[in-house]
């Protein structure tokens, strides 16, 4: 049998052993994004790689990110303007996740949050009757202004001026 027969035939077992040629595409695709790191089917932020090109054409760079590129890269220009690309891309993607969990948190309403809080304190106490509570806080309140009338009228009565 000739050497390009037992390869052809080694190559089938190979395919066979391994699941197929669409599960040996699928596995070298995930295997190329993460050596790669870059998703080549994702069009949702091709506007970052286009925003980190900019940088670098404009001067408008972050200097401390390009030094560490071109360290990285041995200081070949053109492997270290890809490293900072690809590295300015994922900081502007995080910046836009954090952005948005901001906007995320002020758009939501106080009162909820209120509410929220009243909800655990009551959870947390589940055997304190809140008419209780209420009851409580109203003596309370009732007793303070009782010391106020009282001394009050000790005043007046201490200084000789005539009561309300």
């Amino acid at each position: 049998m000739s050497q390009k027969g037992q390869f052809g035939k080694d190559k089938q077992k190979c395919i066979k052993i391994l699941g197929g040629r669409e599960n040996i595409k699928k596995h070298l695709k995930r295997f190329n994004d993460k050596v790669i790191g870059i998703n080549l089917d994702d069009k949702n932020d091709e506007q970052y790689y286009i925003e980190a090109l900019g940088e670098i054409k404009s001067g408008k760079i972050k200097s401390g990110l390009m030094i560490k590129c071109e360290v990285a890269s041995d200081g070949n220009q053109s492997k270290a303007q890809s490293l900072y690309i690809k590295t300015r891309v994922k900081q502007i993607i995080e910046e836009e996740k954090l952005k948005k969990e901001a906007d995320d948190k002020l758009q939501k309403p106080l009162s909820n949050e209120k509410e929220h809080n009243l909800k655990d304190y009551v959870e947390d106490f589940p055997d304190v009757d809140p008419l209780v509570i209420f009851s409580k806080y109203a003596a309370m309140i009732t007793l303070l202004v009782l010391i106020v009338i009282i001394f009050v009228e000790l005043l007046e009565w201490m200084l000789g001026t005539t009561p309300l």
